[in-house]
């Protein structure tokens, strides 16, 4: 249960920092004029949850966590052409709490819950590649597995997101679902993890 928990909880941080990166270095714009330009930092938020799920001498055991976050004091600014979104000293302060559950055969035997006081992030100085789908969606392009530190398994990156324009104010809208099993000695893991994330800028 502790390594269950070890693995868990080094997802949660890992994919955290994937979801960062989404947000400052891995966006290039490509297409509509409108979101052509320059674009501060204005928040980011959501949540992303993670579960490991393995059979332990016949009980089945189940690790559930969800994270919830917020972003304060923001920084930097995106620079979007028709070819790259470029992120320019990027950061912020990041506040959540996590919600971690214990399940044997599907009932909960213990349920933890911790804040997390505001973290600086930042600041990140990134460019990376995506292709303008229609007038609302985005599609990475440059995207690559994503190997979780601490848990077993590759899990696909991200892919794209939706995006809204509304005047001055671009919503970036990221929702990411994977799902990995693996055999470690005859002993099989399903390791799932699921990420809704908002991200607000506004044009210079």
């Amino acid at each position: 249960m502790k390594f269950k928990l070890t693995c868990l909880l080094f997802s949660v941080i890992a994919f955290v920092s994937c979801e960062r990166k989404l947000r400052a270095p891995d966006m290039n714009g490509n297409g509509s004029a409108g979101i052509i330009g320059r674009w501060n930092l204005v928040s980011s938020g959501g949540a992303t949850s993670t579960s490991t799920e393995t059979d332990l001498f016949g009980t089945a055991i189940r690790v559930e966590s969800k994270l919830t976050f917020t972003s304060s004091n923001p920084k930097g600014y995106y620079d979007i052409t028709s070819a790259q979104m470029k992120a320019v000293n990027v950061g912020y302060d990041y506040t959540g709490a996590l919600n971690v559950k214990f399940f044997e055969d599907n009932v909960l035997q213990n349920e933890i819950n911790n804040p997390i006081p505001p973290t600086p992030i930042g600041p990140s100085n990134e460019t990376a590649a995506i292709k303008i789908v229609g007038t609302d969606s985005i599609a990475f392009t440059n995207t690559s597995p994503v190997a979780i530190q601490g848990a077993p398994g590759t899990f696909a990156a991200p892919t794209g997101c939706k995006y809204k324009l509304e005047g001055n104010k671009l919503t970036l809208l990221i929702k990411f679902a994977s799902t990995s099993t693996t055999n470690t000695g005859g002993t099989v893991s399903v390791d799932k993890i699921a990420a809704d994330a908002t991200i607000v800028l506004q044009k210079q």
